[in-house]
């Protein structure tokens, strides 16, 4: 295998190389030809091997539909399907054969970073699964690149605004299945120096279906990942924050503390960044109009003053639900207990 290492890695380099030319010309074609893509490989295939009878004005006018609607199948060199896979391929590669990157990767970072840049026409509803597709390998480089940033810092710097631009665009556009990827790709570089270029983007993030998306399976499932990733930006840039972001960080997170169907963990996470508002984004907030920072004081105070009136109603069932068990508990105790003392008998008069 390690004779086709670096053959395999100039093949990639070939491909990232070649994906702008590669989504002009998918994008490019008609409507009709990308939809019937997959019947040229399928369905008129079958028609060539298994032919039915029909007279001969049938004949011509179908060849000549035929050839009106049909392109050629992609070549797997220029099929966003296979470069999806291709990262995760390569960094296998580099952990069993680590001499090669020092010479393929300041190679692959530039490549991969403009192909994260890469955006379909914007009339793109009869490609819709192609989209889908670009999509997810764009998803699949960033998280690749995600762990260069620490590792090539240096090579990565370039990009600090390239970056956050091209990740906020991807929530746009990601399909639900590879959402949860990009949000922990997200999270990965919050995490390092690369977060300031995201100081441009809160706007974006601070919308919902942006973040989470409009799926409503993603919607239950990913909320605690998206709202985390916000909370992580949010904590950075709170001191940089305008009143009218303010406003809505605050009611964004004011209303995940009541919200019952996220975990405590999130609505704990909610509660510690509506705090450290309180002392670095509003109070010290040198503003013209402090009538705006008194309103948003008030609003989170109210609103940690109702979710201690739910916690005291939660308490008192949960206490209540403590007690029950305890009463199960003892009973099924005193019970083994008796039954141990009848069998402790049994075994004595036995003797």
């Amino acid at each position: 295998l390690m004779d086709h290492v670096q053959q395999f890695l100039t093949h990639v380099q070939v491909m990232y190389r070649n994906l702008q030319s590669i989504v002009l010309n998918t994008f490019s074609e008609s409507p009709n030809a990308i939809q019937d893509s997959s019947v040229v490989s399928g369905k008129t295939q079958s028609s060539h091997t298994a032919p039915t009878p029909m007279d001969s004005t049938d004949t011509s006018s179908s060849i000549n539909h035929i050839k009106s609607r049909t392109v050629p199948m992609l070549r797997s060199s220029a099929s966003f399907r296979v470069l999806t896979e291709c990262p995760v391929t390569v960094m296998l590669l580099f952990n069993l054969y680590p001499k090669y990157i020092q010479f393929n990767i300041p190679m692959l970072i530039p490549l991969m970073m403009h192909a994260l840049t890469l955006n379909p026409p914007l009339s793109t509803q009869a490609h819709f699964f192609r989209v889908r597709e670009l999509v997810s390998c764009q998803v699949k480089t960033l998280s690749f690149l995600t762990y260069m940033l620490r590792a090539f810092k240096d090579l990565m710097k370039p990009y600090e605004d390239t970056i956050p631009e091209s990740v906020v665009n991807l929530m746009k556009s990601c399909p639900d299945d590879t959402r949860k990827e990009l949000l922990l790709a997200t999270r990965h570089i919050l995490a390092t120096d690369f977060r300031k270029g995201f100081r441009r983007q809160i706007d974006r993030m601070l919308d919902e279906k942006t973040l989470i998306g409009s799926n409503r399976q993603n919607y239950e499932t990913l909320r605690p990942l998206g709202y985390s990733a916000l909370a992580d930006l949010i904590l950075h840039f709170r001191k940089d924050l305008s009143r009218p972001q303010l406003s809505r960080v605050v009611h964004i997170f004011s209303r995940i503390v009541h919200d019952a169907s996220l975990t405590i963990n999130i609505q704990t996470t909610s509660v510690r960044l509506l705090l450290n508002l309180v002392g670095d984004g509003i109070y010290n907030n040198k503003d013209v109009n402090p009538k705006e920072g008194k309103s948003l004081l008030l609003r989170i105070l109210d609103s940690l003053i109702n979710k201690f009136g739910t916690l005291q109603a939660q308490m008192s069932r949960i206490s209540k639900d403590l007690k029950v068990q305890n009463n199960l508990a003892s009973n099924l105790l005193n019970e083994k207990i008796g039954v141990s003392k009848i069998v402790l008998c049994s075994d004595r008069r036995k003797e």
